[in-house]
């Protein structure tokens, strides 16, 4: 069987059980939630709230804070942190500037019902 290099980018979750699969046709994302109302019931919803997930507040220059989403979560999610965190980074520097690398260790569980500060 491949490996997930040998194959390249269009690797899934068939190609680690199948080493044949049928051939795949990928698409980006906001194209499938603007054509196809099968990506997932109220699809189009749960992108808004992604969106507003990662829209942090502005608290001073710098700084800001995130929310947890209003689900039954014991623990923050550490994509949502990761994600906040890039918005975060994002903001502090100029416009022309791209992000290259993220790496992240989650030593201990966060909080839901406690704000994230980015600094």
């Amino acid at each position: 069987m491949p490996t997930a290099s040998q194959m390249g980018r269009n690797v899934t979750a068939e190609h680690l059980t199948n080493p044949h699969p049928a051939p795949t046709t990928l698409v980006p994302l906001g194209s499938l939630v603007a054509r196809d109302s099968r990506l997932a019931p109220g699809g189009q919803a749960m992108v808004d709230e992604l969106v507003a997930l990662l829209d942090l507040e502005t608290i001073e220059q710098d700084i800001y804070r995130g929310g947890s989403p209003k689900v039954a979560l014991q623990r923050v999610f550490g994509g949502q942190v990761a994600g906040q965190a890039l918005v975060a980074a994002g903001r502090t520097v100029p416009a022309d500037r791209a992000v290259h690398s993220l790496h992240a260790y989650f030593i201990r569980p966060g909080d839901p019902a406690v704000p994230l500060v980015y600094m």
